[in-house]
């Protein structure tokens, strides 16, 4: 499966990595799946790696898709989600979602994963340093 996710319950943390073409079906999979573990409610910061993916959807079939799966999941809880980037388009499919998500969301985005995980662990109002 091209979008893998850990979650380490201890620390509240999620980590998802994207690999190689994802479609839009393996999107939607991934996303159903999460949101019905148990454990992805807990938590409280969220590393999501794009860096080794390309994407197979059109914008608008990212939007739909983040309209339909995921919006209002996590309109209940405080989330810090790091996005790492490699490259514009990775950056255009993270700002879309960053437009679409609720204001309990932070999002920094993010080259370099060193700074992604300073930035999570740092207080909760930080900005995030690109």
């Amino acid at each position: 499966m091209p979008i893998t996710y850990t979650i380490d319950v201890e620390a509240g943390t999620l980590l998802v990595t994207w690999r190689g073409e994802v479609s839009l079906q393996e999107l939607a999979r991934h996303w159903d799946t999460l949101l019905k573990d148990d454990a992805f409610h807990d938590i409280a910061r969220a590393i999501t790696d794009l860096r080794e993916s390309t994407f197979a959807f059109s914008n608008t079939e990212f939007w739909r898709t983040i309209d339909h799966h995921y919006r209002d999941v996590i309109e209940h809880k405080p989330l810090k989600v790091a996005i790492l980037v490699a490259n514009e388009e990775h950056e255009k499919y993270a700002g879309i979602w960053t437009t679409l998500v609720p204001k309990t969301v932070t999002v920094g985005l993010f080259y370099d994963p060193t700074q992604a995980s300073a930035w999570l662990q740092s207080d909760p109002d930080a900005e995030p340093v690109e």
